[in-house]
Order: structure tokens, then C-alpha cells, then sequence
């Protein structure tokens, strides 16, 4: 297993990584059935092409045997995040006040085959040092309070956490000071 970083002055990934991005990213999504190919792209940049399009320095991945296993994405202004670039922003501007503490977002996936197997650690510990190298002073993600991943970020120290419901449905924000 590797542990890579996207540097801006690479080329973007290569076709055969952000196609193993895609496939973790879809194997891994809780929505499975698409109307269109449309819809299905529309999804796939609202919840992670907009982080490679906008805030590709802050990509970390794994490969094995040259295929792409597991990624964590993330936006260092959350802020910026939502007034520029996201049409779920919704769902972010529900905390807004918790952004000065915990600025950077996050976003990770692990390929089922390779899951609980320690590579959510690696890229969490690879973000960390690199947004404490920043003077970055605090990171963030938003999942719902009943999926299994919530116990995974207590473990890495994701100890701030708040839920809210917006009439439909409830969204759990979990905080992790650097």
C-alpha cells in the first residue's frame, strides 16, 4: 500500500486513478440508483468532483497494486466551500458557527474490500499534519448520527459534535481540534 499526495504542479490524476476514485466513491454511496447518467454525474460533483475541481491540494490516496483504494478529500475554507461553490451548502450553513474552530472539511472513502484495515487512520493522521503544517486549528466532517462511521472519527479524536434536524432530515457534525 502507498500513501500518495496530489501536489498542484502534478497533472490531474491520472484516468485510471480518478476511475477508481469514482468506483470507491459510488460503491461506497448510500445512493445506488440513478435516473440518468446526468443525475449520476450531477452526484458524483456535488459530493466529491467539487473538492478535485476546487481544493485539489488537500488530496490524499491509497493505492494498492496500482489501483486506488481509499481517498480523503478535504477544503481547508469550509467557508469558501459554501459561498462559492456547493449547491448542498444547506446542509453546511447549518453550522456555520462552529467554522472558526473546526475551518477544514473533509471527505473519505475506503473500497469495501479494503475497509477496517487501517487506511482511515493513515489518511487522517496524513490530513492532520498537514493542516497543523498549515496552522490550521481545527478539521470537520458531516455524517448522520446513526451511521456506522461516527464511532471510526470518535476514534480519531473527532470529540465536538452537534446534531441538527432540518424538518427532514438529521445531520450529525463532528469536530476535531489540531
Amino acid at each position: 500500500m502507498n500513501l500518495n499526495k496530489y501536489e498542484l504542479h502534478q497533472k490531474p490524476l491520472s484516468r485510471g486513478l480518478l476511475e477508481d476514485l469514482k468506483e470507491v466513491f459510488f460503491l461506497t454511496s448510500s445512493k445506488k440508483v440513478f435516473k440518468s447518467n446526468d443525475e449520476k454525474n450531477k452526484f458524483y460533483h456535488r459530493w466529491l468532483g467539487i473538492y478535485l475541481k476546487h481544493y485539489p491540494e488537500e488530496t490524499f490516496y491509497i493505492t494498492f497494486n496500482d489501483n486506488l483504494v481509499a481517498y480523503l478529500l478535504a477544503c481547508t475554507d469550509t467557508q469558501d466551500f459554501i459561498n462559492n461553490k456547493v449547491d448542498f451548502s444547506h446542509k453546511l450553513g447549518l453550522f456555520t458557527e462552529m467554522y472558526t474552530h473546526y475551518p477544514c472539511h473533509l471527505h473519505m472513502n475506503c473500497h469495501p474490500d479494503h475497509q477496517r484495515k487501517g487506511l482511515g487512520k493513515i489518511l487522517m493522521q496524513a490530513l492532520f499534519s498537514e493542516l497543523k503544517r498549515k496552522n490550521v486549528q481545527g478539521v470537520h466532517l458531516l455524517t448522520s448520527p446513526d451511521m456506522d462511521n461516527v464511532y471510526f472519527y470518535r476514534k480519531q479524536g473527532f470529540d465536538k459534535e452537534q446534531t441538527i434536524f432540518d424538518g427532514k432530515t438529521q445531520f450529525h457534525f463532528m469536530g476535531k481540534s489540531l
